[in-house]
């Protein structure tokens, strides 16, 4: 796990090489540096706000390219290092690809676009990390997990997606190997949901009291006054949305996740690769009802978890959200890396077991 720590550290040069290297300014640089990361407690990000307000006392906030991509860089591979431990990867191959596609993903070429901030935003994403990995390890690490889970979001709450989508893309590979039925799947569910919940409960809890502490208010800049609100009665046709948003990355440019032809062609493989593997595991498990059910929800849940953004910021007007906050997706692009992990364990076995059967 060393060796593919390394790897990351490697791939991300090569991947951001232009911007380690170069100075690019944007608006919001030149109006926050040297004083400020961005919009904290106004905007939420509570915990971006005390992060900035130490650090600066110390060093500053600074457009660096190199020096803060470095932090950067370090931080994401340390999640990546800590997926790869979260579902017990033991195959180099695919270690490898899970520190590609969280160091390459588009959200962080856009995430390096703002080098003043990016390690603030690399943090973010290791405790969103962290969070699922205490919950795996420990009998009652929910508490500590939701602790996480509230200083991910405090610092920037678009995150949040990815948390989710690996609770249930961990749900989906235990369910997978420990062929769980329907009523185990719910009871396990129940718990990652509860632990998201306090999670965002112990967020608003500390930003009221932030907003109390700096006499301060939530801005309306992007919606982030009315963020998660939405009416029930839209909460189908956003459900819809999301879903197919995930099942037509193929062929559609979703915030520029995906925007040449080659991209596409490659999502389409892998989505075919992925569904074949769910129709091997069908075939195999028919005498298990109950454990295919709980493979297709949490199929599902893994896509509405990935495009969950939708519903935190379901507001559709130009430039509300943008590539930096699909980080979530990229959890769809994990999946058939992980699955490939698990297809030995619970595929390759039992049909070689069924051609000698039908050889005899």
């Amino acid at each position: 796990m060393q060796d593919n720590f390394c790897r990351n550290i490697r791939d991300w040069f090569f991947a951001h090489f232009f911007i380690l290297v170069n100075v690019i300014q944007n608006s919001d640089n030149i109006n926050c540096s040297p004083f400020s990361a961005g919009a904290g407690i106004s905007s939420g990000r509570w915990g971006l706000e005390l992060i900035n307000r130490g650090w600066h006392r110390i060093w500053g906030v600074y457009n660096i390219p190199f020096f803060n991509a470095l932090l950067a860089l370090i931080l994401v591979s340390c999640a990546a290092y800590l997926i790869v431990w979260l579902f017990d990867e033991k195959n180099i191959v695919n270690c490898i690809l899970i520190g590609g596609i969280m160091i390459a993903f588009p959200s962080i070429t856009s995430m390096m676009f703002y080098s003043f901030t990016a390690p603030y935003y690399g943090l973010a994403i290791c405790f969103s990390v962290i969070a699922v990995c205490l919950y795996k390890q420990f009998q009652f690490g929910f508490i500590i997990s939701a602790i996480c889970i509230a200083i991910s979001m405090g610092i920037y709450q678009a995150y949040l997606p990815l948390t989710i989508t690996l609770f249930v893309l961990f749900l989906l590979t235990e369910c997978i190997r420990k062929e769980w039925g329907i009523i185990e799947t719910l009871k396990k569910g129940i718990k990652s949901v509860s632990t998201i919940l306090l999670g965002i409960i112990f967020y608003y809890v500390f930003l009221k009291f932030f907003l109390w502490y700096y006499d301060a208010s939530l801005a309306s800049y992007k919606g982030i006054d009315s963020m998660g609100k939405i009416e029930w009665k839209t909460l189908p046709a956003l459900l819809k949305k999301m879903i197919s948003n995930c099942i037509l990355l193929y062929k559609n440019d979703y915030y520029s996740i995906a925007i040449t032809t080659i991209v596409h062609h490659a999502i389409f493989v892998l989505m075919c690769g992925t569904l074949l593997f769910l129709i091997i595991y069908l075939i195999l498990q028919k005498s298990n009802i109950g454990n295919i059910v709980s493979v297709l929800i949490l199929g599902v849940f893994l896509m509405i978890a990935a495009d969950s953004i939708e519903i935190m910021c379901p507001d559709n007007s130009y430039n509300v959200k943008y590539c930096l906050m699909m980080y979530g997706m990229s959890g769809l692009f994990i999946a058939p890396v992980i699955l490939y992990e698990v297809y030995p364990e619970k595929g390759m076995t039992q049909i070689c077991e069924k051609i000698k059967l039908g050889g005899e």
